[in-house]
């Protein structure tokens, strides 16, 4: 069968989330039938499997692979998914997220046109069941959902809605002023706005490498955002590292240093990422373990090894923004002395080849403080 995009979906227990997700590619406007769908279940212990094999049925293009042995992360799924990829694009989907349902036509129209090796565009972040009056300056549906727009250092089109990094709700008060005008602005720097144009709006921002923009690092690397040329991933033996936390930041460094070519699509929606707030269903990275605060120092410390092999010094960029959610993780955590002394040493090893500014210098040192 000759499908237009493989679309990998990993997924643990994923019962109460999965068919809304498959749903979401059912109803892709680009047609269910040009999509490969690969579902790697990790061993899942709920009714995720009985539920795929029923959408199976009618949709054979659905394809189910059961592990043996629980991986418990989801590099694990991703890594073996590459290997069944048959179309010329691959995707990635959570199995607790739903593409817009145009997304996968508009990206892959994008990067057939364009002949580039990546397309992304935005995501939106959603809470569901919130207190309106509480949001009331932000955007709520009709659904009772709280959505803002993925954080972009590009002036955009999206005004109805606030922004996921600057406008963070979970920072209110003094604390919120202090993060969206002083903290925020230092950390992610300005918007950039476009000379070419009145309004100064960006809606389609080329780069044939990554050196071109690097201002596109700014945003997240939410690498579900994005199309990927088949090519691209498996000839360079792109994989996923083997850590529950970050892995997905060293994947996506990783293609953009190969590509040829990169577009992101400034005022486009292409992924709706659902923020689990339950107790019960967070996911393994909403979890603040031990191996969740050590794994993201680790993942760190390979993007920071990355860059430097690659020969890109900008690394600050990137890592800036997740060391500063670092010591909010350590912070959260409950690390005893032994579990603390371990990170230590990691720390100590990243802090050794991290090529960073004074932004760099004085986050290592808060984050130095919290670990003694």
């Amino acid at each position: 069968m000759s499908y237009k995009i493989s679309i990998i979906i990993p997924v643990y227990n994923g019962e109460k989330t999965i068919e809304n997700t498959l749903n979401s590619l059912i109803k892709q406007t680009i047609g269910i039938e040009n999509l490969q769908v690969i579902i790697v279940n990790d061993k899942s212990t709920d009714n995720t499997q009985r539920i795929v094999e029923n959408y199976i049925k009618d949709y054979p293009n659905i394809e189910l692979i059961n592990l043996d042995k629980n991986i418990g992360a989801a590099y694990g799924p991703k890594n073996i998914a590459l290997d069944y990829v048959k179309g010329p694009y691959i995707m990635f989907l959570d199995a607790d997220d739903t593409y817009e349902l145009n997304s996968c036509e508009v990206l892959y129209n994008t990067i057939e046109e364009e002949n580039v090796d990546i397309v992304f565009g935005r995501y939106k972040r959603i809470y569901s069941d919130v207190d309106k009056e509480k949001y009331q300056n932000h955007y709520i549906n009709n659904k009772n959902e709280l959505i803002q727009k993925s954080h972009s250092a590009f002036k955009d089109r999206l005004n109805d809605y606030t922004d996921d990094i600057i406008d963070n709700i979970h920072i209110t008060g003094l604390s919120g002023f202090i993060w969206k005008n002083i903290i925020s602005y230092f950390i992610y720097g300005k918007t950039y706005k476009n000379p070419n144009i009145s309004c100064g709006v960006y809606d389609k921002i080329y780069l044939k490498n990554l050196n071109d923009n690097i201002n596109i690092l700014r945003s997240l690397p939410s690498f579900w955002t994005k199309i990927y040329r088949t090519d691209l991933i498996l000839k360079n033996n792109i994989k996923f590292p083997e850590v529950i936390s970050a892995e997905d930041l060293n994947f996506l460094m990783e293609a953009y240093f190969h590509a040829n070519g990169i577009i992101f699509l400034n005022n486009q929606f292409v992924y709706n990422y659902y923020m689990i707030d339950n107790e019960e269903d967070k996911s393994i990275t909403k979890d603040i373990s031990f191996k969740l605060v050590l794994d993201s120092l680790v993942g760190y410390r390979k993007c920071s090894t990355l860059c430097m092999k690659y020969g890109f010094e900008d690394v600050e960029i990137i890592l800036n923004p997740f060391l500063l959610n670092f010591i909010s993780l350590i912070k959260k955590s409950n690390l005893t002395k032994d579990e603390k002394n371990i990170i230590h040493d990691e720390f100590n090893k990243f802090k050794k080849e991290y090529n960073c500014g004074i932004k760099g210098k004085l986050i290592m040192f808060l984050i130095n403080r919290l670990l003694n």
